[in-house]
């Protein structure tokens, strides 16, 4: 019997307009009314991933920065898997001469060292995810986004490895350069100990703490709540989704997850602008109603 939903944000719940839709609202608090827990599951930072949810009132507990923070529904944080200052250093340094843009999510917010290159990457993530509005709408939706983040800008990342109260949780990549090679970055990355490297989007690519993944943030946060992973429906559509939905119990990829994500998956929902995180949970409630 499924007892937790955990959905991914972005491409999952979140609609083009980056926002949780009225009816994904609407059967979010069944679920919740039917004793379910519903919980995020995102690779964006905590401060990232707020300003969509206090537009719904609703409550839920939160995994961010890919399992890297794990909060209750009260945004207490009840765990954190840093990425040790040392290593932070020797990741930022072939980041760095490998020429692609990147930032840090910490347990204060993003820090970024450029807005210009901040806006257009995430300009293609939002089209990346939404292929069906317009390389405009998505600049624009990207500015109007990012200005309502706690965002910290600074001209370069050595405060985060020198103060002792900042604690890294994941450094992000992109590159718009189909020739670039980031599956090259990811496996020198790789190299290093205990990283774990996965990818939200096309032209991006995500560094943690290896303990750090959703799938095990989501078994350990199942456990504090007496649940066992095949108590869990997970939802998602990226590759930073697999291990989630390879933890839970009942696995649901969105129509628009990648093939690789669909074909791993026990259902396959709507898109995520036509409210397909409603649709799973739609047939999980008439599912448990006739058991």
């Amino acid at each position: 019997m499924i007892k937790m939903i955990a959905s991914d944000m972005d491409g999952t719940l979140l609609d083009p307009n980056q926002e949780i839709s009225r009816t994904n609202q609407e059967m979010i608090r069944k679920a919740q009314a039917a004793g379910l827990i519903f919980v995020i599951a995102t690779g964006r930072s905590f401060t990232e991933a707020i300003p969509p949810i206090e537009k719904t009132g609703l409550k839920f507990p939160m995994i961010t920065s890919n399992g890297a923070q794990i909060f209750d529904a009260n945004h207490k944080m009840v765990a954190l898997e840093e990425i040790p200052k040392d290593q932070g250093i020797q990741i930022a340094q072939i980041l760095k001469k490998s020429g692609v843009y990147f930032e840090i999510a910490t347990d204060r917010g993003v820090y970024s060292t450029n807005q210009a290159e901040r806006v257009t990457h995430s300009a293609q993530s939002i089209l990346k995810n939404n292929p069906e509005i317009s390389p405009q709408k998505a600049i624009a939706m990207s500015s109007n986004y990012l200005a309502r983040l706690a965002v910290e800008y600074v001209p370069t990342y050595e405060i985060l490895f020198t103060n002792s109260s900042i604690h890294l949780l994941k450094f992000m990549a992109f590159s718009l350069n189909e020739r670039n090679p980031l599956s090259a970055l990811k496996d020198r990355l790789l190299e290093l100990p205990n990283l774990k490297v996965t990818s939200s989007a096309a032209g991006n690519i995500e560094i943690n703490q290896i303990k750090a993944q959703k799938g095990k943030a989501l078994a350990r946060f199942a456990a504090m709540n007496d649940l066992s992973a095949k108590e869990i429906m997970a939802i998602g559509d990226s590759e930073n989704d697999l291990n989630m939905l390879e933890t839970a119990g009942l696995s649901v990829a969105m129509e628009n997850a990648l093939e690789d994500v669909k074909e791993k998956v026990d259902w396959i929902t709507g898109i995520n602008s036509e409210d397909g995180v409603a649709m799973a949970i739609r047939r999980l409630l008439q599912i448990e109603h006739h058991r």
